[in-house]
């Protein structure tokens, strides 16, 4: 269900990803993640967005909103206040109200449960949603993995224990 929505996003020159509350941590993954991979994204901060920050994402971008319930006030606003290309809403509501008609919804399943610590489910769904959406884009664009090596802090030379002469 992520690969074909990650292919339509692929196209985009530029993605931009938001969320409020808890649901603004898979938002600012994707966008880490993303640019990690070489591919152009940034968290788009909901407040900020909707006093003119959505000046900055153009018709050919796309924008990925993350909302458990898919009613957060904010992210329907810039949803409609927008004019990308493509938009992705990542909710665990069937069927949220009041969204444009050209958005596309990941939908996962609403979890009752809470974690071990009394935390909802919910954020740690989105996080994988959010990193498997970040993967699934970057091997739709083609990014070669020699890119993805050398902008990943991970894989820096004393890390890897390469020669000097190699890191240059």
């Amino acid at each position: 269900m992520v690969d074909p929505i990650a292919r339509r996003l692929s196209r985009a020159r530029h993605i931009y990803a938001t969320g409020c509350g808890k649901s603004s941590l898979a938002a600012r993954l994707l966008a880490e993640d993303l640019s990690t991979l070489a591919v152009p994204a940034d968290f788009l901060d909901p407040s900020n967005a909707l006093h003119g920050g959505i000046g900055r994402v153009g018709r050919r971008d796309g924008i990925v909103f993350f909302s458990d319930s898919g009613q957060t006030d904010e992210l329907r606003q810039i949803a409609h206040a927008s004019g990308p290309a493509y938009k992705v809403l990542v909710t665990s509501a069937p069927a949220p109200d009041h969204w444009p008609a050209d958005t596309v919804r990941i939908t996962y399943a609403p979890l009752a449960t809470r974690s071990d610590y009394g935390l909802p489910e919910a954020p740690f769904v989105q996080l994988r949603i959010a990193r498997r959406l970040a993967t699934s884009i970057a091997r739709a664009r083609h990014t070669p993995w020699d890119v993805t090596a050398r902008t990943h802090p991970a894989n820096h030379c004393s890390a890897r224990r390469e020669p000097e002469h190699l890191c240059r």
